[in-house]
């Protein structure tokens, strides 16, 4: 994460232009799914230490079911136009759900 702070990538090479509009897609695209502000839990704000931890928690637990949710929106929308394709001529794909599509497909595929 810090790398990516940076502008640099897992390799500790600049950025290319799509993976630093990647990196800024997803940190917008987390702001919308976190819902609002995160709370200020600094010493002078909220007094009570049991507190100030549990809200750090939360927070911590927001942001992570908010990259999650961002990270399955970006398998599922692609910049390429892909097919269906039928295992056998009685098959048909016209029913086929996105959902359906999203578990059996490898998160690496997509």
């Amino acid at each position: 994460s810090e790398l990516r702070e940076k502008g640099l990538n897992p390799d500790g090479l600049p950025m290319t232009e799509e993976e630093l509009a990647t990196r800024d897609r997803v940190k917008e695209r987390t702001k919308v799914y976190m819902g609002g502000e995160r709370v200020n839990t600094k010493r002078n704000v909220v007094t009570n230490p049991k507190l100030r931890e549990k809200l750090d928690r939360l927070e911590g637990r927001i942001k992570d079911a908010a990259e999650m949710n961002v990270a399955r929106e970006e398998m599922l929308l692609t910049e390429e136009v892909g097919y269906l394709e039928a295992e056998g001529e009685m098959e048909s794909t016209g029913k086929v759900t996105q959902r359906e599509i999203a578990a059996n497909v490898q998160q690496t595929v997509a």
